[in-house]
């Protein structure tokens, strides 16, 4: 290089001025320093200079080589790893710390849907021969939250919460047919996998079982006669499906 300081001068320039720094005989305990390893100034100074330069390094790993979008997933494996390591130093057995790292790194989260359905089932009646039963799933929403777990690209995860249905019933013997509408709230568990195969677009597959209770239902007849039923209603429903994120770019930069 011409005209200036080289790259390496200016490193060793720079690894000396450290050094002089950390040496200083400065003593920060009067001004709020607890730590004694962090007694002089240079010494204090040049440790938040390592950790920042360890933290951009790590940055530079997981965004800029690895293509991470975000660093979310790090973080998880990170804050498990300081947990494991931080429980040790205390005491704890190492397979306890080790489960809590993997607790740790858990994806929480909180989900909603709601679906348009025209489910249709009918079945001869047991109390009235003769008699046909017919029940319609208009629509079926719910509200979960959601504990998973990532393995890269993969995050399994199970699901638990309120769910609600929109259901319509009608009897009938080929003369008299009675109707009765009704919106049911209840309960929903599930299990499922999701991966994403790029940054824009995912795939899900999702098992889940609906309990809706046993409810009283009013039917009207043609007759203008009027029918109080119980019914009780589970279900299970199998989802599958892609999602696409609007605004997943890759990353590409290194530094």
């Amino acid at each position: 290089m011409t005209g200036g300081m080289s790259t390496r001068t200016a490193l060793l320039v720079g690894l000396v001025l450290l050094v002089l720094l950390a040496l200083a005989p400065v003593d920060l305990t009067s001004v709020g320093v607890p730590c004694p390893g962090l007694r002089r100034y240079g010494t204090y100074i040049l440790t938040l200079w390592l950790v920042t330069a360890i933290a951009a390094m790590g940055v530079n790993l997981i965004v800029g080589y690895a293509g991470q979008e975000t660093l979310a997933q790090a973080a998880f494996v990170g804050i498990g790893a300081y947990l494991t390591a931080i429980a040790g130093k205390h005491g704890v057995p190492f397979g306890l710390s080790f489960l809590a790292s993997g607790l740790m790194t858990f994806v929480i989260g909180i989900a909603g849907d709601y679906d348009w359905t025209d489910a249709e089932a009918s079945n001869s009646s047991i109390l009235f021969p003769g008699f046909t039963n017919h029940s319609k799933v208009r629509s079926l929403a719910s509200v979960t939250g959601r504990v998973g777990y990532a393995w890269d690209r993969f995050l399994g995860y199970v699901k638990g919460g309120g769910a609600w249905e929109k259901d319509d019933y009608f009897y009938t013997d080929g003369v008299t047919t009675g109707t009765a509408s009704q919106t049911r709230s209840g309960w929903t568990v599930g299990i499922g996998g999701e991966y994403a195969f790029t940054n824009y677009l995912t795939g899900f597959a999702e098992y889940d079982y609906y309990d809706f209770g046993n409810r009283d239902a009013l039917f009207v007849d043609n007759f203008g006669g009027t029918f109080t039923y119980g019914i009780k209603e589970t279900k299970s429903v199998f989802k599958v499906g892609l999602n696409l994120r609007w605004g997943a770019g890759p990353v590409v930069a290194k530094y």
